[in-house]
């Protein structure tokens, strides 16, 4: 997908209108033995087991980067309405990529840097709770095939990079403290989430969910509300259900297997990891945030081997209502494997309580090959049930679905 010219619209936050960040599709099978099974001809691999077809409706499922309310009775708010115009974004005036034409320049909303806490402050962490292991902390051996060098280098446990005190100047850190408090505080919550991404080189539709999130234990649920593999649902909690991920097919998943069907698959199966960008333990802002404290971090000792980081300032984008505070990266070649060469990435924060609202990547060429935005929070606190399978997908008479 080409990047358009465009004037960039994000949202202000306000704690329920949000934007932000996607978790990646998947690649699906390939085999030829009815009209059906050739409906579902744009997998990368072949298999005849059952248990490979379920993996057709997982790739998309092992998310990216990001998380209340019940998921069966969606939030009032959190419809099904989708963004159908094309999302891109303008590069700063900073000089563009090699091989990359120049677009225009990011219509700032105000010049003005962001508003450094009070002084006299100290820093503030809402919660003394430790972070749960994030992303694929626990298994560094996946990160490192994952996501390259940058996240190598990401702390391998938790606490996140401990952000700048109350008297820093530099606007990249301070938006970046305001994330990182956020974050400390928040527990769960609950929010829309959109997704767009370019997997092995073939560019998947746009997919409407909700995104639950709990950090202790690291847990995530995934339900598609858009027509896109609208009825689909995922589960994955850290250390339970054998360590799998949860899944609840829609229909047209898998062929000759009924919607609503549950599967069990594991995060380490590699057509699992080859059908998506990222792993479902990717999916939380923790995971985002740690990058994007560990770039800072590389930049101020002066090593420039992940790339570089700048905070561009309050921008509107179409696709977000409301402002959102920018900030970009320039990936060096190497940093992340799936961008060989390099590339550019854009986060979006909200401007008042933090959060993270917004993850776009763009290759060398310039083309997006992730989109990821999350809109629409609420705050309420999930329990163990909110992400237990056997109570997300009973039956009516209260019994659970069968595997």
């Amino acid at each position: 997908m080409n990047t358009q010219d465009m004037t960039p619209v994000m949202n202000t936050g306000h704690g329920i209108q949000l934007s932000g960040f996607p978790v990646p599709p998947s690649e699906r099978v390939m085999m030829a033995t009815t009209a059906r099974v050739m409906f579902l001809l744009r997998t990368p691999f072949v298999t005849s087991s059952m248990a490979g077809w379920g993996m057709l409706a997982i790739g998309f499922m092992t998310c990216a980067p990001v998380s209340g309310c019940q998921i069966l009775d969606v939030p009032q708010g959190l419809g099904s309405d989708r963004i159908t115009t094309p999302i891109s974004s303008n590069p700063t005036a900073k000089a563009p990529l090699p091989s990359q034409k120049p677009l225009a320049p990011i219509q700032l909303v105000s010049n003005a840097l962001p508003s450094p806490e009070p002084a006299n402050q100290p820093l503030v962490i809402a919660s003394t709770k430790p972070i749960a292991k994030e992303g694929l902390h626990s298994r560094p051996d996946l990160l490192l095939a994952t996501r390259g060098m940058l996240a190598a280098l990401t702390p391998i446990d938790p606490p996140l990079p401990m952000p700048a005190g109350p008297t820093e100047t530099d606007p990249l850190m301070i938006v970046y403290r305001r994330g990182y408090n956020w974050f400390q505080g928040t527990d769960s919550f609950t929010c829309r989430m959109f997704r767009r991404e370019v997997v092995r080189g073939k560019p998947h539709p746009e997919e409407l969910m909700s995104f639950q999130y709990r950090k202790n234990p690291y847990s995530i649920h995934f339900k598609w509300l858009g027509q896109e593999g609208k009825g689909r649902e995922v589960v994955y909690v850290e250390g339970k259900y054998d360590d799998k991920i949860q899944t609840k097919l829609a229909g047209g998943d898998i062929p000759f297997v009924s919607a609503g069907k549950r599967m069990s698959f594991s995060i380490d199966n590699p057509l699992v990891r080859n059908a998506s960008r990222h792993s479902v333990r990717e999916a939380s802002f923790g995971f985002m945030l740690s990058t994007v404290g560990t770039m800072i971090s590389h930049q101020k000792e002066n090593n420039p081997k992940l790339g570089s980081i700048q905070y561009i300032g309050k921008i509107r984008r179409p696709d977000i209502e409301g402002e959102i505070e920018l900030v970009e990266c320039r990936l060096a070649a190497g940093a992340e494997l799936a961008l060989p060469e390099g590339g550019r990435r854009l986060y979006g924060f909200d401007p008042v309580l933090g959060n993270p609202v917004l993850l776009q990547t763009f290759d060398l060429k310039g083309q997006e090959v992730e989109y990821y935005r999350y809109d629409r929070f609420f705050f309420k606190g999930l329990e163990e049930d909110d992400f237990n399978p056997e109570v997300l997908w009973a039956q009516p008479n209260g019994k659970p679905k069968q595997s």
